[in-house]
């Protein structure tokens, strides 16, 4: 959401449709607008699934009812896509691909394996996150003990668990060249990868 409130506040005459799965999160970005004088006639708020069937049909007739537009210009995507399976992810790209009027664009800023690109490379950054994570919680739960917080060091024990199983079992890293050609199958006719750095990337792809 910080993302399209930038954007929002940037640019005046950009209407935007969000989605989020959160309805808390959902409510944060409402608050958040109001505190920054964006109008709520600017945007639209969608708790769905972005997996859900009947998503492209209530995003369209959002857009409908609120901006008398059907399709968009951009769709932006940030830090979802690599929660999904490749089956999820080439669903997802079919669905932005039915969104954007001919022309548009896809803006996509996620997480990026090297998987099938290097190996060596997949194998160094995938470990060396782990003990990243795991030093930093370590660290924490150090400094805690030396502050005799029993309870602060319980929760960022269950904190280091939770997110070093998060990182090994929910995130599902592809390669940028696989998401490429994901994009392409589902009919962008043109892809690129203008940055990468680490895990980090930014995707483009234009109908």
């Amino acid at each position: 959401g910080k993302d399209s409130l930038s954007l929002l506040r940037e640019l005046p005459k950009l209407r935007l449709v969000g989605v989020d799965s959160s309805s808390g999160m959902n409510r944060v970005f409402r608050r958040r607008a109001s505190g920054l004088n964006v109008e709520g006639d600017r945007y639209r708020l969608l708790t769905a699934d972005i997996l859900d069937p009947a998503l492209k049909e209530k995003i369209v007739e959002t857009a409908r009812d609120a901006f008398a537009e059907e399709r968009f210009r951009v769709v932006i995507s940030s830090l979802t896509i690599h929660h999904f399976t490749r089956r999820q992810k080439a669903a997802a790209f079919r669905l932005v691909h039915s969104l954007l009027e001919p022309g548009g664009g896809f803006l996509l800023g996620d997480l990026f394996s090297y998987k099938g690109e290097s190996d060596r490379l997949h194998d160094t950054v995938f470990d060396w996150e782990l003990r990243w994570m795991a030093d930093n919680f370590d660290r924490e739960i150090e400094n805690a003990g030396k502050r005799r917080d029993a309870g602060a060091q319980a929760d960022y024990g269950r904190l280091r668990q939770k997110w070093l199983m998060h990182y090994q079992s929910d995130n599902v890293l592809d390669s940028v060249s696989a998401h490429l050609r994901m994009l392409k199958m589902a009919g962008f006719r043109q892809v690129g990868n203008p940055f990468r750095y680490w895990l980090m990337g930014l995707i483009f792809a234009r109908k």
